[in-house]
């Protein structure tokens, strides 16, 4: 038996690496070197990347071939890998391209207005733009939980972290709270500064400083420092 089926899809899912190398470059040069006024432009050209990417991923002849590939005798490697291409597809397939294109525009318009919204604290005007943010994300996370059988926020912690829920995060937390607020204030009162000590060589019976002498083996090694 051959691979034949699960080597088609490694090569449409290598295309989409690809693409994404190019999209992540240039979601850099708009963080890092596009000018202010150029945002809007490429905004629109990110989201119009994103429906193109969501697109290759929703192909409807996907579906029979990942089927057919699972019927074929891979390895560990390439099991785990078709299983990371079962896990994409699907969670392509729960959002509707329209709500792909507003996400993305809807997160490049709010990052970039709080640029200039965070150090002049325009938090009604950073609002406006957060709460678009969170709609769509609420819209997205009910496509996911609709596809994937997981309450809304746990289908939206999956494609980040597969497999971990809100109770589990609730209990690490709790776990957490139980010690970690004790330790950052050891911490801080550990880090608070100490009087230094001014006097160097001095006694600590008279406060007179001792006489140096060079002929002192290893005298200034020796020297006496009296705490402050």
């Amino acid at each position: 038996m051959t691979t034949a089926v699960y080597d088609e899809l490694a090569r449409h899912w290598s295309r989409l690496h690809r693409f994404g190398h190019v999209y992540s470059i240039v979601s850099w040069d708009r963080a890092a070197m596009m000018p202010a006024k150029g945002n809007e432009a490429r905004a629109q050209g990110l989201a119009e990347m994103d429906a193109l990417l969501h697109s290759l991923r929703t192909e409807p002849r996907l579906a029979e071939l990942i089927a057919r590939a699972e019927q074929e005798p891979l390895d560990d490697a390439a099991r785990a890998n078709l299983r990371e291409i079962r896990r994409s597809w699907t969670s392509s397939n729960a959002l509707p391209a329209r709500l792909v294109e507003e996400r993305s525009l809807a997160a490049s318009r709010c990052e970039h207005a709080w640029r200039s919204q965070r150090p002049a604290a325009d938090w009604p005007g950073f609002l406006v733009n957060l709460r678009e943010v969170v709609r769509l994300a609420r819209e997205e996370a009910k496509h996911l939980a609709g596809a994937t059988g997981l309450a809304p926020y746990d289908a939206l912690m999956d494609q980040y972290e597969p497999g971990m829920t809100s109770v589990e995060v609730e209990r690490l937390f709790g776990v957490l709270q139980s010690w970690l607020p004790g330790l950052v204030l050891s911490a801080s009162l550990a880090a608070r500064p100490r009087p230094r000590s001014t006097s160097l060589g001095c006694s600590a019976r008279s406060g007179k400083s001792e006489s140096f002498n060079p002929r002192r083996s290893n005298s200034w090694r020796t020297a006496s420092i009296t705490p402050g």
